[in-house]
């Protein structure tokens, strides 16, 4: 958000949500920080989002979605809603979009929510997320599935 503010805005501008997920990304330790941790990563997380965009996020969801025991009461002081995953491809970790898009579609029902990541390129330098969206959303259109993005609603407390 802080390095590319004008793209944050462009995904807004396009109909599109973002969430927080941590400032820093401790991937590792996440799970373990105690709540002024947690609570430091949150917020420098949003007011990076607020900077960039106007808006606060609602939403949030934790590094490899690990939570701990404080997170939750943060996120309610905060307004804010976790949002997890019920389908992933490791596609962070691997190189092999047929293979991620296999695994991502065994896991397929209604209401899934299908984590994907950008960044990553396969061996020939394209982007796996895009080859993944492009390979899911074929197959599952194919299979009668629509697609949309959550709302607030879909979600049960």
């Amino acid at each position: 958000m802080e390095k590319y503010p004008e793209l944050a805005r462009a995904i807004l501008q396009d109909g599109h949500t973002l969430a927080n997920h941590t400032q820093t990304h401790p991937v590792l330790l996440f799970w373990s920080f105690l709540a002024t941790r947690l609570a430091q990563e949150i917020d420098r997380g949003s007011q990076s989002l607020r900077a960039a965009t106007g808006r606060s996020p609602r939403w949030f969801r934790a590094p490899a979605g690990m939570a701990n025991p404080f997170l939750h009461c943060l996120l309610c002081d905060r307004d804010m809603k976790l949002v997890g995953w019920s389908a992933r491809g490791f596609d962070g970790l691997f190189h092999h979009p047929q293979a991620m898009a296999n695994r991502i579609c065994r896991s397929i029902q209604a209401g899934t929510i299908i984590l994907l990541h950008e960044g990553r390129r396969d061996r020939q330098g394209r982007p796996i997320n895009v080859i993944l969206a492009e390979t899911i959303l074929t197959r599952l259109a194919a299979e009668g599935y629509t697609f949309t993005v959550p709302e607030e609603v879909d979600f049960l407390d």
